[in-house]
């Protein structure tokens, strides 16, 4: 199976744990990732005939470091297409303890689809399901890290009922005309109190190495980086998408 992985920061969790596996289960998921950091990518691919050309040179050279020499996409080339972390992190900033108004949990899950169809990110679905009518997996962002003290803290003293990012989700794609596209949820064995992701997860996440000065300073993140996982989150993603394809 030929996978095509497009994504941002959130990918090197996959990248590094498809890294380590041995040869055999390497050519059995054959994964060429195409990456770069923040929305770069998705901002600068876009549909140029059959394929998916990067408009800015700096995230050319990044895909094509992360490829391996590669610095288009030829949907012809792959079996499966997952586009991880793009437009589907949770808003945390909808559970504000502050906030006086009262909102249904069905009135904030629908107001949380139409978010995620605001994001420029999300446009990369668009531009891919334009090309292709293959396979494509929309793959969610991971939850914050439970050591997110701050966060949890405003979470638990909210009035309000968290939605379901994997409904908001749901919703999205409802209203969208792209029928081969899936969806990739985050591995339940990683979450804890339903919108967070077990501190085991996030301890020693390292950096998307695009092969830049920040790349070969340091390839972990700040111990206080709440938002990336490590790769042992990364293998438990590989494992759930086997899942999802059978």
């Amino acid at each position: 199976m030929k996978i095509c992985l497009l994504g941002n920061s959130h990918s090197a969790a996959l990248k590094i744990a498809y890294d380590a596996l041995d040869a055999d289960s390497r050519k059995a998921l054959d994964v060429t990732f195409f990456a770069s950091r923040g929305g770069g990518l998705a901002k600068a691919l876009e549909p140029q005939g059959k394929k998916l050309i990067s408009t800015d040179e700096l995230i050319t050279s990044h895909i094509g470091y992360t490829s391996g020499g590669l610095t288009f996409i030829d949907p012809e080339a792959y079996d499966v297409f997952i586009l991880h972390a793009f437009g589907t992190q949770y808003d945390y900033e909808i559970l504000d303890a502050n906030e006086e108004a009262y909102y249904s949990k069905e009135f904030l899950t629908d107001y949380c689809a139409e978010l995620i169809g605001r994001r420029p990110n999300i446009n990369l679905l668009s531009n891919l399901a334009s090309i292709t009518s293959k396979p494509i997996y929309l793959s969610q962002q991971p939850f914050q890290s439970e050591l997110n003290a701050n966060l949890k803290s405003k979470v638990k003293s909210s009035k309000v009922d968290p939605p379901d990012l994997g409904e908001c989700l749901k919703r999205f794609l409802a209203k969208q005309d792209h029928k081969n596209v899936k969806l990739l949820l985050q591995p339940p064995e990683t979450i804890v109190d339903k919108i967070f992701t077990l501190a085991e997860f996030s301890v020693d996440s390292e950096r998307l190495d695009i092969n830049d000065q920040i790349s070969k300073k340091s390839d972990k993140h700040n111990v206080r980086d709440m938002h990336h996982m490590n790769s042992k989150y990364g293998r438990l993603v590989w494992l759930y998408f086997l899942q999802q394809v059978g």
